[in-house]
């Protein structure tokens, strides 16, 4: 991903977009929620920044960007990305005789509404973002009203023939220029969602994949009318033909004859992306630890609470504690324990840890914040009960360092409303802020 730290950094727009009444109803319904406000606010912008003959002082620098958005560089290269993975902006790097290096952006017309929810990766992340209930109100929203009796009224309309006289042999072959011109149109159009997957889109046997669909009754056309879906859920999870056939029959039923390929997509999301998952999380444990690993030096209680969570399952250790506080296990927290164990894989012993640092810090167990502890334990090589007991209570010993180094210089931290989260009024980033661990860590092995 391309960014510049250069605010006099030269920068053209390549191509002449028109946002109409309805393209920008779906800028801002369906494409605002991924890109954000500050992307919609980057590409209305560039929009309107087309020179069709730029002389050189007509290149804009970066800096009047900064101004006109009111924003750093690296925000406005942020939203750029966004933009470039939805397929809206691609970013070139060009050279000019007297200005050097410069950045060009090609803008994409906007897809309408629905080219945008036949693409899989943009509606499941839509669907993602604004929560089932919403989005089954904008697919509501943007599905065509047609007059229902239509659909047994007779067509009478005129035939090109019947009221054009065409020369008979340009009917059946246009001349040169009505060629080229086709040509030089189709090599220029941007009507397409074309998203940008940080990989080629996987070459696919499309006859091959029919065959072996065919076995299950599921003919030609329906592969046909899906190619695209098809395409970029075999590249995204790195499918063959045989894979995506076994996956797709997985959701079929007795006389099915289509692929359901909302389905299909889920099974792949919970199948193939909880390999992903273990994948990394085995891989981020099996990392070796630098030479200044933590080396405990525990008390009694800390030895006592290690051969505690050493000694216990993670469900029996969590009514444990819940029985020494006087509270009671619920349903939700017997699915972030079974998550932790059986999803995640991680050590019942590290899980055991979690729970306690969670549950002396608030009364009930979350995924949200056993996720956000459990990131910042794995980026810092804690794989262990130990090392998690080790790295909290060094913790607590430097934040008394820097509690006292910044106590006259605090400031106000400013809530990231990105990723904030209405429900509970936390902060949901699984990056944990100083503060945040500060608090967290500061409850751990307090005494009940």
């Amino acid at each position: 991903m391309y960014s510049c730290t250069n605010p006099k950094q030269p920068f053209y727009v390549a191509n002449n977009v028109t946002i109409t009444a309805d393209g920008q109803k779906i800028l801002s319904r369906l494409y605002q929620p991924l890109i954000g406000h500050l992307g919609m606010s980057i590409y209305i912008t560039l929009a309107n920044e087309f020179n069709s003959l730029p002389l050189s002082i007509d290149y804009k620098v970066l800096y009047q960007l900064q101004e006109q958005l009111d924003c750093g560089l690296k925000d406005i290269f942020d939203s750029i990305h966004k933009l470039e993975a939805v397929g809206l902006v691609k970013t070139y790097l060009g050279d000019n005789p007297r200005l050097g290096s410069i950045i060009i952006f090609k803008l994409s017309e906007i897809t309408n509404a629905q080219e945008f929810f036949s693409t899989f990766l943009l509606s499941s992340l839509l669907q993602e973002k604004v929560g089932i209930v919403a989005f089954d109100n904008l697919v509501k929203d943007f599905t065509p009203s047609i007059f229902q009796g239509l659909n047994d009224a007779q067509d009478v309309s005129s035939g090109f023939f019947d009221v054009f006289k065409l020369t008979g042999d340009h009917a059946i072959e246009p001349t040169k220029e009505v060629m080229d011109a086709k040509k030089v149109i189709a090599a220029d159009s941007n009507s397409k969602v074309d998203i940008k997957m940080g990989k080629m889109i996987q070459k696919i046997d499309w006859q091959f994949l029919e065959d072996l669909l065919l076995k299950y009754h599921i003919p030609a056309n329906e592969v046909d009318s899906h190619r695209t879906e098809i395409a970029q859920l075999m590249t995204f999870y790195q499918l063959g033909e045989q894979d995506f056939t076994k996956l797709a029959t997985m959701c079929l039923h007795a006389g099915d004859k289509k692929l359901d390929m909302k389905l299909i997509q889920r099974m792949a999301h919970n199948q193939l992306g909880q390999q992903k998952l273990v994948h990394t999380v085995e891989q981020q444990l099996s990392e070796t630890k630098s030479e200044d690993s933590l080396i405990p030096d525990f008390d009694n209680d800390e030895k006592k609470l290690l051969e505690d969570v050493n000694s216990n399952q993670p469900l029996d250790y969590l009514y444990k504690i819940k029985e020494k506080k006087g509270g009671y296990v619920t349903a939700n927290e017997k699915r972030v324990v079974y998550r932790l164990e059986n999803e995640y894989r991680l050590p019942s012993e590290l899980i055991n840890v979690l729970i306690k640092t969670c549950l002396d810090y608030t009364s009930v167990l979350t995924l949200n914040l056993a996720d956000r502890i459990a990131n910042n334990w794995l980026q810092n090589k804690i794989h262990t009960a130990q090392e998690a007991i080790a790295y909290t209570k060094k913790w607590q010993k430097n934040r008394q360092v820097r509690r006292f180094n910044n106590n006259s210089t605090r400031k106000q931290a400013k809530t990231d409303w990105k990723n904030y989260d209405v429900d509970n009024g936390k902060n949901t980033d699984v990056s944990l802020s100083n503060e945040e661990l500060n608090n967290i860590f500061n409850n751990f092995g307090r005494k009940e």
